[in-house]
């Protein structure tokens, strides 16, 4: 799917059709080491359902299927927060509000970026 709006992670900044540019992440650069950039992760819910909703409305097409799950690549990830709702399973969380049992979730979304 296409994106819905321009991503330009050279100057940090996302911009909706018809908006001004908007900072990703206001302060921080758009490449921060991985554990300090996670926004939004997937946890257990989603393993074995996979229905992509959540990669259909995401507008930088951050959302990618591996082989158990779907992951939030937290590069791309502009912290908009329009999966979360969108998850039929609500598997979809903040990072630093992930659910306790979930917690590994969080190094497991991260590490399959570093992987791929």
């Amino acid at each position: 799917m296409a994106p819905r709006g321009l991503y330009r992670p050279e100057q940090g900044t996302f911009c909706l059709p018809g908006a001004s540019a908007l900072p990703i992440m206001p302060g921080l650069p758009p490449r921060m080491p991985w554990r300090s950039r996670v926004a939004y992760i997937i946890a257990q819910p989603c393993i074995g359902v996979k229905t992509g909703a959540c990669a259909a409305i995401c507008p930088v097409d951050c959302i990618h299927p591996g082989e158990d799950q779907m992951y939030i690549d937290p590069v791309v990830c502009i912290d908009c927060g329009a999966c979360e709702p969108e998850c039929p399973v609500e598997a979809i969380f903040e990072a630093e509000h992930t659910p306790e049992p979930w917690r590994g979730y969080v190094a497991k979304n991260a590490d399959f970026f570093r992987k791929t």
